[in-house]
């Protein structure tokens, strides 16, 4: 145990991380304020090493542009950075196996090099020793809860508000105004206080998990598009989209190295893979770059339902398709096909068929069917796919699937989540790579805490 303080020169604290990178395999911060690259994020970094920070997150921007760009750049599951709104104000840092800092050093230069700071540094064997192992574990578990990911937009949200925070200054409540409705689209709680959490509106909770949740993937989703086209087999052409490759890389992976007949596969490999995650995404990404050919379909959806699906939702063409050109549609989006193969004809009004039938019959007749259906408000699954994909800014996508599906009011029956997400994939490449339930499954099992959910 040691008392760590600023008046030490050289700084005790960039001597505590620097011993601690020989010996730790992993970090875990929880610190408010970060604009400092230069001490612990560079150093687990160059000596690979997992790093998990939790920042602070206001209308101020306690965590900087620089910060955030560097760990997006970095793109790999071993370097995370989550914000916690409002209320959070800790400076926590475990080195795992080599101890733990608490005090009063944020992230910053100031802090670690010539700040007044005062703090206790509690080796591994001091944590064991006074059984707060268990309670240092439960402390980030619960930062997590609160804690929100850091994805491509949130980096334009910070670097917007930066820049305007030099005018806000004078107009404190103009700027906390101008920040409040930003922060809507990313689905970010407002805390005044911890027990203001279970005072917030049902539908309110839906929305902000649903965006902190699809938030999440998206940009692991992101981050594995930007990487695998430097694993593209020599058989997909160097034109196809970034995010269609990297949900072909997955639906290789998913069918060939996971489920094996298995549905649960993922789940034996998730418990596998949690604490390797890097290594197990590189390890399939060697295996994709390997392959001599398409192992499940892969070039056929690249190379001509790729292009059919975008062609028949085009922005001017999807409201007005025939029924028989949305079952084309059905029949090209995996998470619509797989519900459409298995739903029982008798939960959707239609006679079971006394005979088996063919999956791609199952699924017209159920591509009828859903052509027909409308939401509550009139709409049908044309008008939801069109708003979803075209009905206002790119940023807002998720919030518009969210209306679409979560909505009460707007949910088109059997049309749902997998399904849009998958829809936005395909046709919109730029914004996100293609989602349903299966890529969530390919994400959990390279060791990536996706959730898996059970809606269309």
């Amino acid at each position: 145990m040691d008392l760590i303080t600023g008046f030490a020169n050289p700084p005790k604290l960039i001597a505590l991380n620097n011993a601690a990178m020989a010996e730790t395999e992993s970090v875990e911060a929880a610190v408010a304020y970060v604009t400092d690259e230069r001490t612990l994020i560079d150093s687990c970094i160059r000596n690979s090493v997992k790093l998990t920070l939790w920042a602070r997150y206001d209308y101020s921007m306690p965590v900087s542009d620089a910060v955030i760009e560097r760990f997006l750049n970095k793109r790999s599951p071993d370097f995370t950075i989550r914000i916690v709104p409002d209320i959070f104000h800790p400076k926590v840092i475990w080195w795992h196996g080599f101890g733990a800092y608490i005090g009063s050093a944020n992230l910053t230069q100031r802090a670690w090099a010539g700040g007044i700071e005062a703090g206790l540094f509690l080796t591994e064997e001091n944590l064991i020793e006074h059984g707060l192992e268990e309670g240092l574990t439960s402390f980030f578990q619960k930062v997590d809860e609160f804690s929100y990911p850091v994805t491509d937009e949130f980096l334009k949200h910070a670097r917007a508000t930066e820049a305007s925070n030099a005018a806000w200054y004078r107009e404190e409540q103009n700027a906390r105004a101008f920040f409040d409705e930003s922060r809507k689209a990313l689905g970010i709680a407002k805390l005044a206080s911890l027990f203001d959490v279970t005072r917030t509106a049902p539908k309110d909770r839906r929305r902000a998990a649903f965006l902190k949740e699809w938030n999440a993937t998206l940009q692991i989703l992101r981050d594995i598009a930007k990487r695998v086209t430097a694993y593209r087999p020599a058989w997909i052409a160097e034109s196809a989209p970034a995010g269609a490759q990297a949900d072909q890389f997955l639906h290789a992976f998913y069918y060939n190295r996971v489920a094996k007949g298995r549905s649960a596969g993922f789940q034996e490999l998730y418990l596998k893979n949690r604490a390797r995650t890097e290594a197990a995404l590189t390890d399939a990404l060697e295996w994709w770059k390997m392959l001599p050919g398409p192992p499940s379909g892969e070039k056929e959806m690249l190379e001509i339902r790729l292009p059919r699906l975008q062609q028949l939702l085009r922005e001017d063409r999807v409201r007005s398709l025939t029924s028989n050109e949305f079952s084309d549609v059905c029949l090209l989006v995996h998470a619509i096909y797989n519900h459409g193969r298995q739903v029982n004809f008798t939960s959707l009004g239609l006679p079971e068929p006394q005979e088996a039938v063919p999956a791609r019959e199952r699924v017209k007749t159920f591509s009828s069917w859903l052509y027909q259906q409308r939401s509550p408000n009139g709409k049908r699954a044309v008008d939801a796919i069109y708003h979803v994909l075209y009905g206002g800014i790119a940023d807002e996508i998720l919030q518009r699937i969210f209306e679409s599906t979560i909505n009460a009011q707007n949910a088109v029956p059997r049309l749902g989540v997998s399904s849009l997400g998958e829809i936005v994939g395909w046709v919109r490449p730029d914004f996100s790579p293609p989602r349903n339930n299966r890529t969530n499954k390919a994400l959990r099992a390279l060791g990536y805490d996706a959730k898996v959910y059970g809606q269309a």
